[in-house]
């Protein structure tokens, strides 16, 4: 990939990644439909940090999100080297993981991050671009995991790698039963 190919807004098929045949064989590609579209800028449009650095979306499947930043000088985080900002990767590692766990859903629903742990493998190269491509690797009632890696070029030289959980929020409204006796067993002793 080449520097500023985020900013000329190349469609997802003229990126070219390594993993991208073993991916077609893991997922279920999604076509651009509304649904992927819809999901997607929900996730983006409700955090206004994402939008202010100019997360943009390349490319969603079946559990899977490929989301970029291009580089710009707010986005720096030392002046001196001219390198992207650790919160930047971290916002752009989270925001695609979280795309990762909505595609992989059958229906909408509310999630939110529970964890995420990033490993900083090496700093970004000035001027360059950065790729987030995030993959759900499994998914519970109650919890989906998330695997993910920031990239320039390759995939196989990580700027840094995530591993992320979301909670699942239902859809349906489950009251909390409060056991027989509860009441009086915790009542303040005062």
């Amino acid at each position: 990939m080449k520097p500023g190919l985020l900013n000329g807004w190349l469609a997802p098929a003229i990126i070219e990644h390594p993993l991208t045949d073993d991916l077609d064989k893991k997922v279920e590609p999604i076509a651009p439909s509304e649904r992927a579209v819809r999901l997607s800028g929900q996730v983006l449009g409700h955090v206004p940090h994402g939008a202010a650095i100019g997360l943009r979306l390349i490319d969603v499947r079946k559990g899977m999100a490929l989301v970029g930043v291009g580089y710009a000088p707010h986005l720096v985080g030392d002046p001196e080297t001219q390198v992207i900002s650790g919160g930047v990767i971290t916002t752009l590692l989270d925001n695609a993981s979280g795309i990762a766990t909505m595609m992989s859903l059958d229906a909408p629903e509310a999630i939110a991050t529970l964890d995420l742990r990033i490993d900083y493998m090496r700093a970004a190269t000035p001027g360059r671009d950065l790729l987030a491509r995030c993959r759900v690797t499994r998914r519970t009632r109650t919890i989906v995991f998330v695997s993910g890696v920031c990239f320039e070029d390759s995939e196989e030289d990580p700027v840094a790698m995530s591993v992320a959980t979301f909670m699942r929020a239902s859809n349906e409204s489950r009251a909390l039963k409060e056991p027989e006796g509860a009441a009086d067993r915790f009542k303040a002793p005062f």
